[in-house]
């Protein structure tokens, strides 16, 4: 398995992936940013298997938090599921964190929303914790923050910071609106 960075020339591509894999969440602005900005912690990666996509990973930071680095879109395509291509990518993405000077590595998701990946994260990151900050979106009470540490340090909680779920929420619809108005849709 390979991970390649999502560059000008795939970012259709990696965003007919993120799209593919959360329908309701496409997020073209988020994914082109990463493209644009020349930083290490905001990137995106489509992952291939013998030459063929079989998902999507990619890393970011909050400004509130800069020991952490965050998952951003995982994914993997529905027809390549239940193969092992999840363990994989996530470990392929955790070496890159690890060359980067963070000591966490967090994602959130949903119980409700993300379920199937649920045993994997379980599996994958050191702790769990659900998110009940009322400032922010937490999906119907369903938002789970999972981290693990970078470094031989005990990995710290997030203890409810805010993230800002809903600010990433509305990038998605102003990506959309971005791709309709520049007839970039594919």
């Amino acid at each position: 398995m390979k991970l390649v960075l999502v560059t000008e020339k795939n970012l259709i591509e990696a965003y007919n992936v993120q799209k593919s894999i959360f329908p309701e969440e496409p997020d073209y602005l988020f994914l082109k940013n990463a493209v644009d900005k020349k930083d290490k912690a905001l990137k995106h990666y489509l992952a291939y298997d013998n030459g063929k996509c079989v998902g999507i990973t990619g890393v970011y930071v909050e400004n509130c938090d800069k020991d952490s680095i965050w998952l951003s879109w995982f994914g993997v395509l529905k027809e390549k599921r239940s193969k092992g291509y999840g363990r994989k990518i996530l470990e392929a993405t955790r070496v890159i964190c690890k060359k980067l000077p963070f000591k966490y590595f967090r994602c959130y998701t949903s119980s409700k929303y993300n379920a199937s990946a649920l045993p994997l994260y379980n599996s994958f990151f050191d702790i769990s914790e659900k998110y009940e900050n009322s400032e922010d979106e937490t999906y119907e009470n369903t938002t789970i923050i999972y981290s693990s540490s970078l470094t031989n340090e005990k990995v710290k909680p997030w203890n409810n910071k805010y993230i800002g779920i809903k600010e990433y929420d509305e990038l998605c619809v102003q990506g959309e609106e971005f791709l309709n108005k520049n007839s970039l849709m594919s």
